[in-house]
């Protein structure tokens, strides 16, 4: 599955560079180029980790990084020439999860994006599993697709996954845009979500990108 990294480098170079090497291994990216930018992304597009550049043009890092954490508690690692250990310790005050000084080794970089979305994925999955219990799944007198549908996304909590990705890990088909299944499919879910008693997830319809598991 293809995650959504948000680039924030004013470095057209450097930016050009992490993106280059995120879309080889698969990811999807997009690039910002000033804090403000960044932050105006951040409200109006999910991300799965964020790449954050310190010495930034209208809004530097640090304070694009405290004014995100109050939007969302996605991972951000810190890319900067500031390598100082006060520099440091002020980026984890400030909510950073990880640090990497320029210049940087590539396959440092892609080894910790690769633990960081390992451990934020299984912390997603312990999250949605204590709102979700086996108990309640069961409850819910789900048909067998719908169940893989629910465990898909139950696997996959907070992120969103396109139609095509949806068809071919849940539904285990090709996807078809005259196909309306998982829309169907996705319908009565959220009808049997909703006879749960203080349940707390629902799935959200992520306009031109697919749908998400999330609480509300």
């Amino acid at each position: 599955m293809s995650r959504h990294i948000l680039i924030i480098e004013d470095d057209p170079k450097v930016n050009q560079l992490l993106q280059d090497l995120l879309n080889e291994q698969g990811f999807h990216t997009q690039a910002c180029f000033d804090g403000q930018q960044g932050l105006e992304s951040i409200r109006q597009h999910t991300f799965d980790l964020i790449l954050l550049d310190v010495m930034l043009p209208k809004i530097n890092g640090l304070d694009v990084l405290s004014q995100l954490r109050e939007l969302c508690e996605t991972p951000v690692i810190l890319l900067t020439a500031l390598g100082a250990e006060q520099d440091r310790i002020e980026g984890f005050k400030s909510g950073a999860d990880d640090y990497l000084t320029k210049p940087f080794s590539t396959a440092e970089l892609l080894l910790r994006i690769e633990a960081i979305l390992r451990r934020t994925q299984y912390q997603q999955h312990q999250q949605a599993t204590k709102m979700l219990s086996t108990e309640q799944l069961d409850a819910l007198s789900l048909t067998p697709v719908e169940r893989q549908i629910v465990n898909f996304f139950l696997d996959n909590y907070e992120q969103t996954l396109s139609k095509p990705l949806l068809y071919r890990q849940a539904l285990q088909k090709s996807f078809n845009q005259y196909d309306r299944s998982l829309d169907m499919h996705i319908s009565k879910i959220r009808k049997k979500l909703q006879t749960l008693d203080n349940t707390q997830l629902a799935i959200q319809t992520v306009h031109g990108q697919g749908y998400r598991l999330h609480r509300v």
